[in-house]
C-alpha cells in the first residue's frame, strides 16, 4: 500500500510491469511498497516456500543476500545476518510483529514451514523501531491464516494434507490443515509432525543428528464489520532434537577413535503460545490508519542431555531450562498529517520471568545453578515520513527503551559466590536510538536510497546471571556492570527497475562499540576463570548484489552475491562467523497456474581464509546444485480440489562442504562434526492434497 498514491502514479506502470513485490510490513512497522523503504528488505513468499520444500526456517532464508546459517544438526540452528548471529542476541526474531523472546538457541526449531505464510527480513540495524538486539537485522515470520469470503456463509475452503519424505535422513511427516471462512469468521487449524534419523553426508552418516517435531497451530479471526478484526492465535510444540555439532555441541559425536565425542540432545523443547490481537484499517474517522494492538504469552521449557564424551556414556549431565514465561505485546497506528507528512507511533513490551536453570549430574538430584531472573522491557517509538517532493521521501525515527533486570540470589548458599552478585546488584538500561533515511526516485527506473541508524543490544538475563561451572570445569564470574553494545550503521543502495528485469546494489558500514565477549579469561581465587565483559570496538561492512531477469512470461533468472568483512578493531583480528564472497543463482520455469514448475539453483561460496585462528579454521570453496519440480495432478483426481506432487534434489552432486559460519571447537581435531559437515544428496518428495 502506498502512503501517497497520487505522488507515485508517474512510476506505477513501470514498477507493475516488472512484477515487483508490492508490500512489506516489517521495515517501517506499517504496510509499504518495498521501493518506498530506505532499508534493505527481502520477502520470501508462500509460493517460494512450497516450491523448495525446506526443512526449517533457515532453509527458507538461505537464498537471500547477506544471510547464512550455523548448522548444529538435522533441524535448524542459528541464523547469521550481515555477520551477526542469533546465538549472540544480535538478530532478533519476531512472529506476526511480536518479539519472540526467551530462547535464542532453540527459537528456529519450533516452526514448521507449513505454518508460515511468508517471511520478511530487514538487513541492517533496526533498533529505532524494534528495540534491543537488532544490530544485524530482524526476521519477522508471518504465520498463515485462512483466506476466503467473510460475507457469505461459512465454507471450508483451505483443507489440505501434505505428506513429506526425504532420503538423506529417512524423514517422514506432513501437515493436516483445516481452514475456512464465512459469517465474519476465519479459522485455520494445523497439525504437524516430522521425524528423521541421522543424516547421511559424503563423509558417511552423521551420528546424533535426528529429530522428532510434533506441533499444532491455530489462528481464529472475527470481523464484525469491514476493516476491524479480532484475532486469537495459539501454537504448541514439543521438539526433540539431536545436536550433531556446531554451537555448544562441538566437537560433536563424529570425532575419530580416542578423541572425545560430545553428544548433546534436546530431549524436549516445548513451547506454549497464545496471542490476542485487534486490527483496524481506520480509526477516528480515518485520522489513524493501520492500527493494531496485541497481547501474548509464551512459555518455554527445555531438557538438554549432555554426554561430554560418548566413549564414557555413564558420565552425563541433564540441564533443565525452566521457562522463561514471557508476556508481551505491541501497539501502533499511523496518522496522515497532511502536506505529504505521516507519523507512525507505537510501542512494545515484554516481561521475561525465568527460573534458575537446574542441573543434574549422572541422574542425581536437580540443583539450581544460576539465579531466578526477571527482565522488563518497555519501548516507545515514532516514525515520521515526509514526501518532500513528488520523487523524494524522507524519514526519521526515534525510540526510547528501558530495560530492567532483577536477579534473585537467595538460592546461593556459598556466601562468597552470593557476594559476587550482591555486589553487582540489579541493572537497568535506557538507551535512545534513531535513524534518518531517504528514497529518491531519480527516474522512472532508478531509485536511490540511503539511511543512517543507531542500534543497541542490552545484556541478556543469561549473560547477567551466568555463574558457576555449568557443564564444564571453568568457573564463570557474574558481571552485572556490562554496558549495552552499540552500533552506528550507514547504508547506501541503488534499485534499478525495468519491465523485464530489476536489480539492487547495496553497500553498508556498521561501526560497533562495547562488544560483549562471553569468555574473557580472568583469575578467581587464584584459579583460571572466565567472565562476560565489554571488550572494545569492531566494524562490519560489505556489498550486496541482487537481481532478477524475466526471460519470458514463464521463465526467470535470479541471483545474488554478498561480500562481508568484519574486524575487531581493538585487536585488529577478523570477527568470527563471517561469510566469504557467496551467493546463488536460480533459473525458474513456471506454468501459468504456478503449480507446475521446474527450478534449478546453485549455491556457492569462495574460500574463507580470513579468520582468527584462535577461534576458527579455514574453509574451502563450494558449489552446490539443487533442483525442484512440481506437477499438478488435478486431471487424475477430479473429485479433489487440488493434488500436486513436488520433488527436490538437494546437493545433486553430493558435494562435501561446510558452511563457514558453523562454529567448531579448534581444541579438537577436524572431523565430520567439527565443524559440522552438511548433508549429502537428498531427494525430497511431497504430495499436497486439497479437499
Amino acid at each position: 500500500m502506498s502512503l501517497f498514491p497520487s505522488a507515485d502514479q508517474a512510476f506505477a506502470d513501470t514498477r507493475a510491469a516488472a512484477d515487483l513485490e508490492t508490500v512489506t510490513v516489517t521495515a517501517t512497522r506499517t504496510e509499504r511498497s518495498l521501493d518506498e523503504v530506505s532499508q534493505s528488505v527481502s520477502i520470501v513468499t508462500r509460493d517460494e516456500i512450497q516450491r523448495r520444500q525446506p526443512i526449517d526456517v533457515l532453509e527458507i532464508l538461505e537464498n537471500l543476500p547477506g544471510v547464512s546459517s550455523a548448522s548444529n544438526g538435522g533441524l535448524a540452528g542459528q541464523l547469521v545476518i550481515r555477520g551477526f548471529s542469533t546465538q549472540g542476541f544480535r538478530a532478533p526474531l519476531f512472529v506476526d510483529g511480536d518479539r519472540f523472546r526467551g530462547r535464542n538457541t532453540i527459537e528456529y526449531t519450533l516452526f514448521n514451514p507449513g505454518q508460515i505464510e511468508r517471511i520478511e527480513l530487514v538487513r541492517g540495524p533496526a533498533s529505532s523501531l524494534y528495540g534491543t538486539d537488532a544490530l544485524g537485522g530482524i526476521v519477522n515470520i508471518i504465520t498463515r491464516r485462512a483466506q476466503g469470503e467473510l460475507d457469505g456463509p461459512f465454507r471450508w475452503s483451505e483443507n489440505s494434507l501434505d505428506i513429506d519424505y526425504a532420503t538423506v535422513n529417512n524423514l517422514r511427516g506432513g501437515r493436516l490443515q483445516l481452514g475456512g471462512a464465512g459469517g465474519g469468521v476465519d479459522l485455520l487449524l494445523g497439525l504437524n509432525y516430522r521425524e528423521a534419523g541421522d543424516y547421511n553426508s559424503p563423509a558417511g552418516d552423521i551420528p546424533n543428528s535426528g529429530f522428532e517435531a510434533p506441533a499444532m497451530d491455530l489462528r481464529l479471526g472475527y470481523t464484525p464489520v469491514e476493516g476491524h478484526r479480532f484475532e486469537l492465535s495459539a501454537r504448541y510444540s514439543d521438539i526433540e532434537r539431536e545436536r550433531a555439532g556446531g554451537q555448544f555441541a562441538a566437537p560433536g559425536a563424529a570425532n575419530g577413535p580416542g578423541v572425545p565425542q560430545r553428544k548433546m540432545t534436546d530431549r524436549s523443547n516445548e513451547e506454549e503460545y497464545y496471542r490476542l490481537g485487534y486490527f483496524a484499517e481506520e480509526l477516528f474517522g480515518g485520522t489513524v490508519r493501520d492500527a493494531e494492538a496485541t497481547l501474548y504469552q509464551r512459555e518455554l521449557s527445555t531438557h538438554v542431555n549432555v554426554i561430554p564424551d560418548a566413549n564414557n556414556p555413564a558420565t552425563f549431565v541433564d540441564v533443565f531450562v525452566v521457562g522463561p514465561k514471557v508476556t508481551g505485546g505491541h501497539f501502533k497506528g499511523l496518522g496522515v498529517l497532511g502536506s505529504g507528512l505521516s507519523l507512525t507511533v507505537g510501542g512494545d513490551w515484554y516481561l521475561e520471568d525465568r527460573d534458575g536453570t537446574l542441573r543434574s549430574v549422572r541422574g542425581g538430584p536437580r540443583n539450581q545453578r544460576d539465579p531466578d531472573t526477571e527482565q522488563l522491557s518497555l519501548g516507545v517509538f515514532a516514525l515520521a515520513e515526509w514526501l518532500a517532493r513528488d520523487n523524494l521521501r524522507l524519514s526519521a525515527s526515534l525510540r526510547y527503551d528501558r530495560i530492567d533486570t532483577e536477579l534473585d540470589t537467595r538460592f546461593i548458599t556459598d556466601p562468597e559466590t552470593r557476594d559476587l552478585f550482591e555486589g553487582a546488584g540489579d541493572t537497568f538500561n535506557d538507551p535512545v536510538t534513531g535513524s534518518v533515511g531517504a528514497v529518491w526516485d531519480m527516474s522512472e527506473s532508478t531509485i536511490l536510497f540511503a539511511n543512517v541508524g543507531t542500534s543497541f543490544r542490552a545484556p541478556s538475563v543469561t549473560e547477567l546471571a551466568a555463574v558457576g561451572t555449568g557443564t564444564g570445569a571453568v568457573f564463570r564470574l557474574p558481571n552485572a556492570d556490562i554496558e549495552p553494545e552499540r552500533g552506528l550503521n550507514y547504508e547506501l543502495g541503488l534499485r534499478l527497475r525495468q519491465p523485464r528485469w530489476r536489480a539492487d546494489v547495496v553497500a553498508f558500514y556498521n561501526d560497533l562499540e562495547d562488544l560483549i565477549d562471553r569468555d574473557v579469561p580472568v583469575v578467581y581465587q587464584g584459579e583460571p576463570a572466565v567472565q562476560i565483559q565489554n571488550i572494545g570496538e569492531a566494524e562490519v561492512y560489505g556489498l550486496e548484489l541482487n537481481g532478477t531477469m524475466f526471460l519470458t512470461d514463464s521463465l526467470s533468472l535470479a541471483g545474488n552475491a554478498t561480500y562481508t568483512r568484519g574486524t575487531d578493531t581493538g585487536s585488529d583480528t577478523p570477527l568470527a562467523q563471517i561469510m566469504p564472497w557467496n551467493g546463488n543463482v536460480t533459473l525458474l520455469w513456471a506454468a501459468a497456474n504456478g503449480r507446475t514448475f521446474l527450478e534449478g539453483n546453485l549455491q556457492w561460496a569462495l574460500d574463507q581464509d580470513r579468520i582468527d585462528p584462535a577461534q576458527e579454521r579455514e574453509s574451502e570453496e563450494y558449489a552446490v546444485f539443487n533442483m525442484s519440480a512440481g506437477y499438478s495432478l488435478d486431471r487424475f483426481f477430479t473429485s479433489l480440489e487440488r493434488v500436486e506432487l513436488r520433488a527436490s534434489i538437494y546437493n545433486l552432486l553430493d558435494e562435501r562442504y561446510r558452511l563457514p559460519t558453523t562454529p567448531a571447537n579448534i581444541a579438537f581435531p577436524e572431523s565430520p562434526s567439527n565443524p559440522l559437515i552438511e548433508p549429502g544428496r537428498n531427494l525430497r518428495l511431497s504430495l499436497n492434497i486439497g479437499f
